[in-house]
């Protein structure tokens, strides 16, 4: 009796090992499917947005961002760039900082936010301070959770440059040369 009750066991705990194992690759087909769905979505903005058809990416974008890419950091950041090359600078603004909010480890982004901040034409130089100094804090942030970005440091030296402090740009200059050498 001791046998059937020890094989009935070991077959209960294979049938739910086989179920485990069938949901993981459940999730795994569904995760795949996304970024490949993702992946396909922002191709096709990102055609539309190199024809030039600024106005058509913008609605692909407010209209995907609502759904399947509302959790993708890189269609938030394109969308970003979209309302930027708008003139929609409050709106982009507000994109590209969604972004870092989703992955603060998604490095185009903060050159993105950079570039923004230093050529936007509607702001005063003190706010303008105030954005650099508040993207200074996003990247150092960035900079803990991925050390070796080297794009993140680059952005951090750069950002350091444009604040005029030049001893900070030249700490994440020696920084961004030591990971260089270590590729």
């Amino acid at each position: 009796m001791s046998k059937k009750k020890t094989s009935f066991l070991g077959v209960r705990w294979i049938t739910i090992a086989v179920v485990i194992v069938a949901i993981a690759a459940i999730y795994a087909g569904v995760a795949w499917r996304q970024s490949v769905s993702e992946t396909a979505l922002l191709r096709e903005a990102g055609q539309l947005y190199a024809a030039g058809e600024l106005s058509k990416a913008a609605d692909f974008y407010k209209a995907k961002l609502d759904g399947p890419l509302a959790g993708s950091a890189a269609a938030w950041n394109n969308y970003g760039n979209v309302l930027r090359d708008t003139e929609q600078y409050n709106e982009a603004e507000t994109a590209y900082l969604k972004s870092i909010e989703l992955d603060p480890t998604y490095e185009p982004v903060y050159r993105n936010l950079l570039f923004f901040y230093i050529d936007r034409p509607d702001v005063p130089a003190d706010i303008r301070e105030s954005e650099l100094t508040g993207l200074r804090d996003q990247l150092l942030r960035a900079h803990q959770l991925a050390p070796k970005s080297i794009s993140i440091v680059e952005d951090l030296m750069s950002t350091y440059r444009e604040l005029g402090d030049n001893e900070n740009a030249r700490t994440y200059q020696d920084i961004r040369d030591k990971l260089l050498q270590s590729e």
